[in-house]
């Protein structure tokens, strides 16, 4: 229903008949725009350029296993005019293609969220982490301040082309952007589980060490980001034992790096603010790491 949008492509590197496709909407819709990277080169770089050539004063991004939900655009534009909201989170559905959707179902009041508040939105609620908060899909997003949030990721972490937490690193810093927030309780995304995925195959044999890096180059960041504060650094400490969590089989199966991930893991343990509570779980996988590591052939 809402029609004045822009509909950019931006095809990472693709190998299979994606430029195609889209050069033959493209006769039939002059809103589509199409940029190409002949080679990969990531997420992070691939929303931004798509990003700078965008002419509206929202973006709103959806990958490549996503469909928007009828009426969504326009829902989410007026409510964000109608109250100048920087950003505007909706429900998700998700599922495999062959099976039932699960809604996300967050439970959260539908009412604008600001600054102080907002920063630590996508750590803290009532002790619960929202997987959601994690994704920059899923939000509508005014543009100039996604622009000013991705320069200040540093030209490391941009170039790493990271496949796995790399719209955590982007998220953090605009959440500390936006001056607003507000959260509505209206499904606008379904959200395909496909097995081919980039996060389906994370923990392929083949993967594991790609991403393992990738979680501590993420933690990295986190950790470089936040101030000295207990308060900034519980931040990149709950990121982190989130990911042990979530990962933990995985960094069992980790074959090299080991190096750097001692160090990443000695940055929280030589940190003064952090709990000794939590520097004992980082101990206990530093060690976890060391006995893979001599476990390994040589």
């Amino acid at each position: 229903s809402f029609k004045d949008i822009e509909i950019i492509f931006c095809d990472d590197g693709s190998n299979d008949n994606s430029t195609q496709l889209i050069n033959y909407y493209q006769k039939e819709d002059k809103r589509i725009i199409l940029i190409r990277h002949d080679i990969n080169k990531g997420t992070l770089i691939n929303r931004n350029d798509g990003a700078k050539i965008a002419k509206g004063e929202y973006i709103l991004f959806i990958d490549g296993d996503d469909l928007l939900v009828n009426n969504i655009l326009e829902k989410v534009y007026i409510k964000a005019k109608k109250n100048d909201i920087d950003i505007i989170q909706y429900q998700t559905y998700s599922g495999d293609f062959d099976k039932t959707f699960y809604c996300s179902d967050i439970k959260r009041e539908e009412k604008a969220i600001y600054q102080p508040e907002l920063s630590n939105l996508m750590y803290y609620e009532n002790g619960y982490l929202h997987q959601s908060e994690f994704n920059i899909w899923g939000k509508l997003i005014k543009r100039k301040i996604f622009m000013e949030a991705i320069k200040d990721i540093d030209e490391y972490y941009l170039n790493q082309n990271m496949s796995l937490h790399e719209d955590g690193l982007i998220l953090f810093i605009l959440f500390k952007k936006a001056e607003s927030y507000l959260f509505i309780k209206d499904y606008g995304l379904l959200y395909f589980s496909n097995k081919y995925s980039t996060m389906r195959n994370i923990r392929n044999k083949d993967k594991i060490n790609k991403s393992t890096k990738d979680s501590f180059l993420y933690l990295e960041f986190m950790f470089n980001y936040t101030n000295n504060t207990l308060y900034e650094k519980n931040m990149a400490v709950c990121q982190f034992k989130f990911l042990i969590n979530t990962f933990n089989d995985l960094f069992l199966k980790t074959t090299k790096g080991f190096d750097y991930i001692y160090k990443i893991i000695d940055l929280y343990l030589n940190c003064n603010v952090i709990l000794e509570e939590d520097k004992i779980i980082f101990r206990n996988l530093k060690n976890q790491f060391k006995k893979t590591e001599q476990n390994l052939p040589h």
